[in-house]
């Protein structure tokens, strides 16, 4: 049923609710003592854990499907209902509404039933800066949210994780909100008060839509800031500008090399320039290790992203941070299908790479964010843009163009034939990346 039509059907629907006991989400205030966020740059999100002491009205289930319950029994789950998915498996929702009790209530059955990692917020404003730094699998925005339209709440969110499925809620909709929402293509508008078995369907729906359109979710480990953008920048852009999510994850702040702080600012700008959601870690410089807390740290984030693309250091390298990263990374990644390792400025005479991406048309993109690192310029000569371009000209004798980056494959179990390997690679007009075997 088109959005409009459902739309018009809305007093009808609710009609249908009453008649039939269908029932529609309890209406219960959020609980006060959840975690918020505090400040952009935390990496952790709150706690999904659904608090067992809610006051208010709570969820029973039965075969006849949910109802609202007097009172606040988790105890009357099915075992497989509570418990849900294994977390590595379950969907990131986020909800952004004003209505902080229908919130509460969508978040109970997201979590109970559906068994999702649900993250909350009323303000939109917090709720962007959240998803900049944790992200998530798909967006809940009621459309009245006070401080920004829903439509525009899910414009801005799209600019951070392109493609991020979205649903609308509304509890006054309308023929025009139902029509911004075809143009915005979010994936379904829900009437308020919500029906559970409806909003899980749809919930899962979308995920699944979002899942099965080939785009790609990449993690790009670096030791040091300008390490991933070195090694692997032009080709994180040919990912971005064909919609794929890409996460930076630096391990270190590079004390040793400079200020932190100043380091910080610049690995921002730069990951802005690729379009990167960036994480940085504080170990320390020169001493990273190649077991815990690295180890970790790096399967906390694949847990968090879960990539399909990992890209790290080689172990062909002479700086220890690097082989250490590497070692660390591979680890972590055991379970990943898909491993790469790029080249730094302190790759020995060993790398050998076997899959060269073209990056013909995004290498300004990659020098620019590499001139974020404006602090290193000075003081360090693999920073050089012409050195930088006569590297990716040198790797072109294997990869065609005039401009490519180079990979060792640690890992490829998608086995792609030789005649399919450009599927391995983001589709893009311009930026293309293109993967060769060689040798």
């Amino acid at each position: 049923m088109a959005l409009s039509d459902r739309i018009a059907d809305g007093s009808a629907s609710e009609r249908r609710r009453s008649r039939s006991g269908g029932a529609s989400l309890p209406m219960v205030p959020i609980d006060s003592t959840r975690p918020t966020l505090s400040h952009p740059d935390m990496h952790r999100p709150p706690s999904d854990e659904a608090p067992d002491d809610a006051s208010g009205a709570g969820l029973d289930v039965d075969p006849e499907g949910p109802r609202v319950a007097g009172r606040h029994r988790p105890s009357s789950l099915p075992t497989d209902v509570a418990e849900g998915p294994a977390p590595s498996t379950r969907v990131r929702v986020l909800i952004v509404d004003g209505d902080a009790a229908a919130a509460r209530a969508a978040t109970q059955v997201l979590r109970r039933m559906g068994g999702h990692r649900v993250t909350t917020f009323t303000d939109p404003e917090m709720a962007l800066r959240y998803l900049d730094v944790t992200g998530a699998d798909i967006l809940l925005a009621d459309h009245d949210v006070p401080g920004m339209r829903g439509s525009e709440l899910v414009r801005q969110a799209r600019r951070r994780i392109p493609g991020l499925p979205a649903i609308l809620t509304a509890a006054t909709p309308s023929v025009e909100m139902a029509v911004e929402a075809v143009r915005l293509r979010v994936d379904d508008l829900l009437i308020k008060p919500l029906v559970a078995a409806e909003l899980l369907d749809k919930v899962a729906d979308a995920v699944a839509r979002a899942g099965s359109s080939g785009r790609e979710r990449v993690l790009a480990v670096g030791a040091h800031p300008d390490d991933v953008e070195i090694g692997v920048g032009g080709t994180l852009l040919s990912h971005r500008a064909s919609g794929d999510q890409v996460t930076i994850l630096t391990l270190s702040g590079g004390a040793r090399g400079g200020n932190k702080a100043s380091r910080r600012r610049e690995a921002e700008a730069a990951a802005a320039v690729i379009g990167a959601r960036l994480l940085m870690e504080d170990l320390e410089d020169t001493h990273i290790r190649e077991s815990d807390p690295t180890v970790a740290i790096i399967e906390r984030v694949i847990t968090e992203v879960r990539p399909t693309i990992i890209y790290t250091h080689s172990i062909n390298d002479v700086h220890q941070d690097h082989r250490n990263t590497h070692s660390a990374a591979m680890v972590a990644s055991r379970s990943l299908p898909y491993v790469l390792c790029f080249q730094s400025p302190s790759a020995t005479i060993a790398f050998r790479p076997s899959r060269f991406v073209s990056i013909e048309h995004t290498l300004e993109g990659k020098l620019e964010a590499i001139r974020a690192f404006d602090s290193q310029a000075s003081t360090r000569e693999y920073l050089d843009e012409e050195l930088l371009r006569a590297t990716a000209r040198y790797w072109a004798r294997f990869g065609g163009g005039t401009a490519v980056e180079a990979f060792e494959v640690v890992r490829d179990r998608r086995r792609p034939s030789p005649t399919s390997l450009a599927s391995s690679a983001p589709k893009v007009t311009h930026g293309d990346t293109r993967f060769v075997v060689s040798g």
